[in-house]
């Protein structure tokens, strides 16, 4: 129980304890009716209002303050119409000096008790009460109960609260443990869910390596094949390229399982950018969506793992494809920002209808899929990011506020090296279309 309710407590039993007393006593000859049961009400009445402004108000304190001052003059009443001097009812000078002790800090307090024992001291002076000392010392004796009674409920209501305020301190701390114990809970169970899909993948994807290079070959004896029509060159090449990309997926999720660092290379933003964009053609011209690219012309070197990049954009076109559920616009930007680090950003932008909010709270966690019926498991989001924290990099996700969203995968530049790219597939050579200003060129990736 607080301060604040052990005092309304106390207050109402003293009151009422005090009540029963001059009603016990109306045949006392000192005692004034009914002008002293009209005080003790406006007693209650005082009590009641002083501990409900520090519930309503506690910051105005001075508002109590001046009610329980109120409260000794009410007491000196009762004690004029009770005997004056001689009333046995100054005790109840402790009741305003019980509830401020409780209530309301030391310099309240002590004006509090001045009042009260000023109240009391009003009756005994006089002409003579310098040399009447019974009368000095009744008011000196009275006087000490009432400072002894202020300084002893002080320091034990002091004591309660800091007692009150360490407990709090020991919840909250608790509370925090709790939270990063159920936090550390759902960890545990995310690692042993990707463990166990660990587990499973490597076993899939080492046995995916076989079939993978069975297709490339045939693809590669069609290539050589001078019956192969023209018009099926483009289409084979391009399933050749996306078998490739399936193989360089497979052996980094092998290098993965076996803890082996990527392989960093310096290469160009832009060549990843087309190189991903014309391995999603397909699924774009699929679902009818449209292609905006505001790449820039000049020269984006990064230090990183092409194929592994080429997965991060290739997981978020395939992403935005998906919200738009069919008619749209894709649009990938870039842009750079200089200073110490220089940082470039590449944008995947779509015209959906955006991402809930429970969507947007587990937006990069494993499993946290808004696709499950879909087929989807809640992996990828999750592998794009932990790349691109590989890479010294990060991604993001917002929905924009015209609709749809927005996915920045942002990386370190590299420095002015000459670019060193790694050497294309041998007897080929890869055409793609990138954004250079306002109008789409044909650019040679086999070039640096």
């Amino acid at each position: 129980m607080n301060a604040s309710g052990q005092a309304n407590r106390y207050e109402a039993v003293f009151c009422i304890f005090m009540a029963a007393l001059a009603y016990l006593g109306r045949d006392d000859s000192l005692m004034v009716y009914p002008q002293i049961l009209y005080l003790f009400g406006g007693l209650l009445a005082l009590n009641f209002l002083a501990g409900r402004s520090l519930r309503r108000w506690p910051a105005k304190e001075w508002l109590s303050a001046c009610v329980i001052l109120g409260n000794c003059a009410v007491i000196a009443g009762i004690e004029a119409f009770s005997g004056g001097a001689g009333s046995t009812l100054w005790v109840l000078y402790l009741l305003p000096v019980f509830t401020a002790a409780m209530l309301l800090d030391g310099r309240k307090l002590a004006i509090i008790t001045a009042g009260a024992v000023g109240a009391d001291a009003a009756f005994y002076v006089g002409p003579g009460f310098g040399s009447d000392g019974a009368a000095v010392f009744g008011v000196a004796v009275k006087s000490g109960v009432l400072v002894f009674a202020a300084a002893v409920v002080w320091l034990l209501a002091r004591r309660e609260k800091e007692a009150h305020r360490e407990l709090g301190r020991r919840r909250a701390d608790i509370d925090a443990m709790a939270r990063q114990a159920r936090a550390r809970e759902g960890r545990l169970r995310e690692i042993e869910g990707l463990a166990e899909v660990g587990l499973v993948g490597g076993g899939i994807v080492h046995d995916l390596r076989t079939p993978l290079s069975v297709i490339r070959g045939y693809l590669n004896i069609c290539l050589k094949s001078a019956e192969l029509p023209a018009s099926l060159r483009d289409h084979v090449e391009r399933m050749d390229r996306s078998a490739l990309l399936c193989q360089d997926i497979v052996a980094g999720i092998l290098d993965a399982i076996r803890n082996r660092p990527l392989k960093m290379l310096r290469c160009d933003m832009r060549d990843i950018v087309a190189a991903s964009v014309e391995q999603c053609r397909g699924i774009m011209d699929e679902a009818g969506v449209g292609l905006d690219l505001a790449v820039q012309p000049f020269g984006l070197p990064v230090q990183g793992s092409p194929e592994h990049l080429k997965r991060v954009l290739i997981n978020l076109i395939g992403n935005a494809v998906k919200a738009m559920a069919g008619a749209g616009r894709l649009r990938i930007a870039t842009e750079t920002e200089a200073g110490d680090r220089p940082v470039l950003r590449v944008s995947v932008e779509d015209t959906g209808s955006g991402m809930s909010e429970e969507a947007l709270s587990r937006l990069f966690k494993p499993f946290g899929t808004t696709r499950a019926e879909a087929g989807g498991v809640g992996l990828g989001l999750y592998v794009c990011r932990e790349i691109a924290l590989k890479h010294d990099g990060w991604l993001t996700g917002q929905n924009l506020p015209a609709g749809g969203a927005r996915f920045t995968l942002a990386l370190p530049l590299a420095g002015p090296e000459p670019c060193v790219k790694p050497a294309p597939a041998p007897a080929r050579r890869l055409r793609v279309l990138v954004a250079d200003d306002d109008y789409l060129r044909r650019r040679d990736l086999s070039a640096c």
